[in-house]
């Protein structure tokens, strides 16, 4: 059984601490973020050479206004990239840009996507600009030398990330959740670390905040990575507008790299428009995954399905299974749904360096 430890999350009336089994959880399997569309779109091309897709989620009621269902999920695509070009210098955590004129990459967070590289490991990656100028950026590499992953001659894109305001609204008449003076009135949008959940909610007339800052400072720029997934868990008994969360951006062309938390837990998005089984995502094959013949001696894909977590390791010489299936039926071709996030647990220590998963693209797009 796998159980979270949700962090104490300060009130403004009350201080109460949860501990939530997520078994027991009124949870729905989260419905798929449907691809509407792989057709190219004409603005959205002007700026970025991949095509453009669509996708659109849906997220389920509370049955009565007092359980609060979840639903994991996840935005892959990114926004249509403002820059597409080559990499003509690296030093430290900066990235020269040849024939670049950017413009204001800060007033909005903002990602350098990696879209082919010498060094494999950094096809797909995205990471967070931090500084920018005309012709440069800075950007943050947890734990990471950037120089060993990008060089001169590289092909980068950047785009304006997926936020809480852009994808769930930035003001009370664009957002469709429940809003609230509490966490516990108001439907939450739960980010993941290796410590816990973060809880974010949309405060009326105000914006988005975060349930533990004491200043209540505006999340409206909270970052969605494509990588990762976040949890919304709703207690409001409305449905949603079908086209409430929809998200444009550009359909991967090439190898997808997540990076995961070794020894610990990540929340990890599939980070293709489609679904891919488990065993296309490429678990086995990253560095250092552990397999066992036992759940609790190997690694572990956590998914969410008939209302719990359901865990799937890897038997060597056999392939994927499921813990709870008496009979060790193969999983391989089982899958993992578009649009969706889940939980990995890694249990060797890694460098940050080897600390990754690489996804390859089960569509062409010829």
């Amino acid at each position: 059984m796998l159980i979270f430890n949700y962090n104490s999350l300060r009130r403004r009336q009350a201080a109460i601490t949860y501990t939530w089994n997520l078994k027991r959880m009124t949870m729905k399997t989260p419905l798929p973020i449907l691809l509407i569309s792989w057709l190219s779109l004409a603005a959205a091309q002007a700026a970025n050479t991949d095509p453009v897709g669509v996708m659109a989620a849906t997220l389920a009621p509370s049955p009565n206004g007092v359980e609060r269902v979840f639903t994991p999920v996840s935005f892959p695509l990114s926004r249509p990239a403002v820059f597409t070009g080559t990499v003509t210098m690296v030093s430290g955590s900066t990235v020269q840009l040849g024939g670049a004129a950017l413009g204001d990459l800060l007033s909005v967070p903002h990602l350098l996507h990696v879209k082919s590289a010498t060094t494999a490991k950094a096809t797909g990656r995205s990471f967070l600009i931090t500084v920018a100028t005309a012709t440069s950026v800075a950007v943050d590499t947890p734990g990471l030398t950037l120089s060993s992953l990008l060089a001169t001659g590289d092909n980068v894109s950047i785009s304006p990330a997926h936020t809480l305001g852009s994808v769930f609204g930035a003001d009370d008449a664009s957002v469709k959740l429940k809003k609230g003076e509490t966490a516990m009135g108001a439907d939450v949008v739960y980010f993941w670390s290796n410590q816990g959940w973060s809880a974010y909610y949309y405060y009326p007339d105000y914006g988005w905040i975060l349930d533990t800052d004491p200043d209540n400072n505006l999340q409206t720029n909270a970052v969605l990575f494509p990588d990762e997934g976040v949890l919304v868990g709703r207690i409001s008994q409305n449905v949603l507008p079908a086209d409430y969360l929809v998200t444009l951006g550009a359909v991967p062309a090439n190898t997808q790299t997540v990076t995961v938390v070794a020894p610990g837990l990540t929340l990890l998005s599939n980070p293709l428009p489609t679904a891919c089984t488990i065993a296309q995502f490429g678990f086995i094959g990253s560095p250092g995954w552990t397999t066992g013949e036992t759940a609790m001696s190997a690694d572990n894909v956590y998914l969410w399905e008939n209302n719990g977590w359901k865990t799937y390791y890897y038997y060597p010489d056999y392939g994927w299974i499921r813990d709870d299936d008496p009979d060790n039926n193969l999983q391989d071709d089982h899958p993992i749904p578009s649009g969706s996030a889940f939980l990995i647990r890694r249990r060797g220590a890694m460098t940050p360096a080897n600390s990754y998963i690489q996804t390859t693209l089960n569509y062409s797009l010829n």
